[in-house]
């Protein structure tokens, strides 16, 4: 596990004292973690990347907290911004216009990726100025349903090709996948699918996506 977002409806379950917990636990394991004011700078391959969680529920706020993130990792040198929203409708498999806004944003301000988490289905990918949006990852290892109508998920893969520091080009590999093994339960084993499912899950993310993406690498 190489790091962690904070960022969520769910973080403060248990009050500050649970926010804090949580905090310590992921120390004593060297997880790195971001999200709300906590910024995240690593470096990989001599490339620093930053990361940053914010909830994307209202545009201005969100927005805010946006050119805040992305003004710290400015100031530091950083040399890949990655941005990640808790937004969204549960259960809507397109892309509002609430996060939309918010997105483009983003990558106008300076982000390379953005990445959405919340309503707990798949939706839309766009590419916005030659950067990547994924509105919804959708669920993954998922423990709040002990059987999901809806068991759709995916690993999505992004590579950034640098040359001499400098950003050459960025691929996307999408892997569609379903959250359990089994269909008529959530066994917690998430698993690549392949053919005609494989099909479906990818036709399902094209229907709400940026049609440029049909001739991308995907």
């Amino acid at each position: 596990m190489e790091a962690v977002n904070l960022a969520n409806n769910h973080t403060y379950d248990y009050g500050e004292r649970g926010y804090l917990d949580t905090l310590k636990a992921l120390d004593e394991y060297n997880i790195p973690y971001f999200g709300y004011d906590n910024y995240l700078i690593k470096d990989v391959e001599g490339i620093n990347i930053g990361m940053a969680g914010v909830l994307g529920w209202t545009e201005e706020e969100a927005k805010q907290e946006t050119e805040k993130a992305i003004n710290y990792f400015k100031d530091n040198n950083v040399d890949l911004i990655i941005m990640t929203y808790h937004w969204g409708i549960e259960r809507e498999d397109k892309q509002n216009s609430t996060q939309e806004n918010i997105a483009r944003y983003a990558i106008s301000q300076g982000a390379d990726l953005v990445l959405g988490h919340h309503p707990h289905v798949l939706q839309g990918i766009e590419c916005y100025e030659g950067k990547y949006i994924v509105y919804s990852l959708g669920n993954f290892v998922f423990g709040g349903n002990k059987n999901p109508s809806d068991k759709d998920t995916m690993i999505c893969q992004i590579t950034f090709s640098y040359e001499n520091a400098n950003l050459k080009d960025t691929f996307i590999n999408i892997i569609p996948c379903s959250l359990s093994s089994v269909q008529d339960k959530n066994d917690y084993q998430p698993t690549i699918l392949e053919g005609k499912e494989k099909e479906r899950v990818l036709n399902k993310i094209f229907k709400v996506s940026d049609t440029s993406l049909l001739a991308s690498s995907i």
